[in-house]
């Protein structure tokens, strides 16, 4: 948040910290926040010695011949920025279709405008962005679900229905 020389401190630390805490890369190191992961993933390529993957990515890779009990669910799915940038939404979109029996991903919703933490102190950006969502959910859908809880916040402050964490839903169909 513009402090460059803390932020480059504290991620030399984390990297000393997953790097103790994988037993030097022994065992993986999962990030559940797609955009932490993408900051690692755009800026961060010269630690290719970490073993670090997004959870999104580990549990689809690890989970596809898993038989996930399908809920008779109709939901709303929000793919959010980083996922998009990982081009990571086939896999939240396949996830999602085996754990549901209806999926609607809103139009022309492609961020949620919460711009990480931005959307604590203006507001005004998350509800711009999500001005035309509770329109398009249907009368039988009460919940929505994303990979990112920020946007969880805004889905559900400016939609009306409850948004959780996709992994609610993942770990509810195993």
């Amino acid at each position: 948040m513009g402090v460059k020389k803390v932020a480059e401190k504290k991620i030399k630390q984390f990297f000393q910290k997953i790097m103790e805490a994988s037993e030097n890369s022994k065992h993986p190191i999962l990030i559940e926040n797609s955009s932490c992961f993408l900051e690692i993933f755009e800026n961060h390529k010269n630690e290719d010695s970490l073993n670090i993957q997004n959870a999104l990515s580990f549990i689809f890779e690890n989970l596809k011949e898993y038989p996930l009990k399908k809920q008779n669910k109709n939901i709303m799915l929000h793919v959010n920025c980083s996922v998009t940038k990982l081009k990571m939404n086939d896999q939240i979109i396949s996830l999602t279709q085996r754990c549901a029996d209806n999926t609607i991903i809103p139009n022309d919703i492609l961020c949620c405008g919460f711009a990480g933490s931005k959307g604590f102190t203006n507001p005004e950006l998350n509800q711009n962005a999500l001005k035309t969502l509770k329109e398009q959910i249907p009368d039988n859908y009460y919940e929505g679900y994303t990979c990112l809880e920020t946007c969880a916040l805004g889905f559900t402050k400016h939609s009306g229905i409850p948004y959780y964490s996709i992994f609610h839903l993942i770990d509810e169909c195993m």
